[in-house]
């Protein structure tokens, strides 16, 4: 260290006055002044004569920068870049659709009655920047704004009603629009009053042998003839393996009737007796032999 630092750091000592510090990654770096490029950095150490002792030489990195630091000075800093930093044209983006929601969310605003008001009241209290779109006794459906994909999404509440009157919500699930006929919109509403009960079988097809009479099978039923089909596959795999494995039995005896073929002689010595004894005699030869 030179000795003018160690003045300084023993004049400030003296009248009391703090160096100034920078918490990093490796160690907390002490410095006179402010921190920039070719000023003396150190760091605390209790055992050296001035309470500090010069920064080894390396890199050392805070939140915001990287400090590089070589003979005990600082020679390089360099500011991190920002994570998730949203560019200036994604901005104006993201300003714009938050304007248009925000439009809208007044528009809604202003023709709520007092039911739906406090429907309302209640989303915002559950923390969503959202308005109503449709509303019952029972049940709401809102804009939901989305300020990680700046985007807005129906969702579909449960509503009930305190002792005070105050609407009550609960059960937000994601929905989606969707337009339906007058005539569906009456079977759903049959269907949740309990008037209408699904069937909990499903017709038989077309092409389903005949021979049943209920007209309707049930899921069990169908399940055991598919099980049957299977079990019928398996059999007839089972039968060509067979006659794949007979077939390879009759290939290998052809095999060694060939091989044996191979082996015999191609011109074998003719046997004289046998020859005689094949061609027709008459008693006039047999005479002549024992002669």
């Amino acid at each position: 260290m030179k000795l003018t630092s160690k003045l300084k750091i023993a004049l400030k000592s003296l009248l009391s006055v703090s160096l100034a510090e920078v918490v990093t990654d490796k160690a907390t770096l002490v410095y006179d002044g402010e921190l920039a490029e070719g000023i003396e950095v150190f760091v605390k150490d209790e055992e050296a004569e001035d309470g500090v002792k010069p920064a080894e030489d390396g890199t050392y990195e805070t939140e915001t920068q990287i400090i590089e630091v070589a003979e005990g000075k600082i020679t390089k800093i360099t500011e991190k870049e920002k994570e998730n930093e949203t560019p200036a044209e994604d901005v104006t983006e993201l300003s714009a659709k938050r304007e248009q929601f925000n439009k809208v969310k007044a528009a809604f605003s202003e023709t709520y009655s007092e039911k739906i008001r406090k429907i309302a009241e209640a989303v915002a209290g559950e923390g969503y920047d959202a308005y109503v779109i449709d509303a019952a006794d029972d049940f709401a459906i809102v804009e939901v704004w989305n300020e990680d994909s700046a985007t807005w999404t129906d969702f579909r509440f449960d509503v009930s009603w305190d002792e005070d009157g105050n609407a009550v919500i609960s059960n937000g699930i994601e929905v989606e629009p969707k337009y339906v006929t007058k005539e569906e919109d009456e079977i759903i509403d049959e269907v949740r009053e309990g008037n209408i009960e699904l069937a909990e079988e499903t017709p038989v097809p077309a092409d389903e042998p005949e021979g049943n009479s209920g007209g309707t099978t049930s899921v069990e039923d169908r399940l055991d003839n598919v099980e049957n089909l299977i079990n019928e596959v398996r059999n007839a795999l089972e039968q060509i393996l067979n006659g794949i494995a007979g077939l390879d039995g009759r290939v290998e005896a052809l095999e060694e009737k060939v091989n044996k073929l191979d082996e015999t002689p191609a011109d074998e010595p003719a046997d004289d007796n046998s020859a005689e004894e094949s061609e027709p005699v008459s008693k006039a030869y047999y005479l002549r032999k024992q002669k």
